[in-house]
């Protein structure tokens, strides 16, 4: 059958023959055709299919197929597919999608999965849920944790051991970054497009962590936390990554958001967990994408080194810190940034993660 390789027959493979299916079951739901719709529905006991409304969670052939007859005759409506993938293994296969559901002169998003079972010779499904989706502020009045949210609790709970990556002095400069509009990003592409530039944003950013000496702390999705012995290393690595992620991933424009801060992380560790890294992270949220955006700490540090420039200030509040504060964003100056770079050499330190030692002492560069 379609999806399965000779001497692979266990193989999880993309299936035309299931997308096939799939086409065929969204034409029987737009035509009413429910012989078609009835010929595949899986007759196993524990056939379920689920919708958006909490009461619908249908159990059984019989409950699914009377409940689709019912309400395919209380409206019009026809989905249109927009992203319609399908995998196999064996006798069982999944279809994701995200279909457009039109109900007169309106046009719903939904999503889609249905798990199909292959049964002598013919596709039936198992599993279906169909749904609208809904923002979580919309859902539950709130926003749920981000990514950089979720990076700043790591840090907080875990207290990363980053003595060895400071500065003599015992100062740390933190990044953390994330990509503007993930959300949005990951309905447009789909989850497998969106899996695709995760992959290779998370390949940028550990390539230009290791170029500039940078220890990875966290990563978080499409947010990182990484640290720095010096602001001018931190500040460097930014302005590299920024110009790398500008261009784009394939023919998605990727904005990339990035904050700085800087901290003494061995004699004010209580201090540097409390306040440090959060701030790193406040400010990176008040970032539009495509920026890099620097406390007063980090911009006052590098105030001598001529390769920055930074464009006029602005005052934020920022979450869970007292009082306002200043940040200052940081220009792109490219020519300049790469004579120094060739000044100075490339960093001595090796990228590190949480999941390995934190690297050497990096040599320092004058911050």
């Amino acid at each position: 059958m379609g999806g399965t390789s000779a001497g692979r027959p266990n193989a999880l493979e993309p299936s035309e023959e299931l997308r096939a299916v799939m086409r065929r079951l969204y034409q029987a739901m737009n035509e009413h055709d429910f012989d078609t719709i009835d010929n595949l529905i899986s007759d196993e006991a524990s056939v379920l299919s689920i919708g958006t409304d909490p009461q619908e969670w249908w159990i059984g052939h019989a409950a699914i197929a009377a409940v689709w007859r019912t309400q395919f005759e209380e409206f019009d409506f026809f989905f249109r597919s927009e992203a319609l993938e399908a995998w196999v293994q064996g006798s069982v296969g999944w279809v994701a999608d995200r279909p457009t559901l039109v109900v007169g002169s309106e046009e719903i998003t939904t999503r889609i999965t249905v798990v199909f079972h292959l049964v002598r010779g013919q596709w039936r499904f198992i599993q279906m849920h169909l749904s609208s989706g809904a923002v979580n502020e919309q859902l539950l009045g709130t926003t749920l944790t981000t990514s950089l949210e979720s990076l700043v609790t790591y840090a907080e709970s875990v207290r990363p051991d980053m003595a060895e990556v400071a500065a003599p002095d015992g100062t740390v400069s933190v990044v953390f970054t994330d990509i503007e509009g993930s959300t949005e990003m990951t309905e447009r592409m789909g989850d497998h497009g969106w899996m695709g530039l995760l992959r290779w944003h998370d390949a940028l950013v550990r390539e230009q962590a290791a170029r500039f000496g940078g220890f990875v702390v966290k990563s978080q999705g499409d947010g990182f936390m990484l640290a720095f012995s010096s602001a001018t290393r931190a500040l460097d690595f930014a302005l590299a990554l920024q110009n790398l992620v500008a261009t784009g991933y394939r023919d998605q424009p990727v904005r990339m958001r990035v904050g700085i801060n800087t901290g003494e992380t061995i004699r004010e560790r209580d201090d540097f967990y409390g306040r440090a890294v959060i701030m790193a992270a406040r400010v990176a949220a008040q970032a539009h994408g495509g920026e890099v955006l620097v406390s007063d700490l980090v911009a006052g540090l590098v105030a001598g080194v001529d390769r920055f420039r930074f464009g006029p200030e602005r005052v934020a509040e920022l979450k869970g810190l007292a009082g306002s504060h200043t940040l200052h964003p940081l220009l792109q100056n490219v020519s300049s940034r790469q004579d120094s770079l060739a000044a100075d050499g490339p960093a001595t330190a090796t990228p590190a993660s949480r999941d390995t030692p934190p690297p050497g002492r990096a040599r320092q560069d004058g911050s």
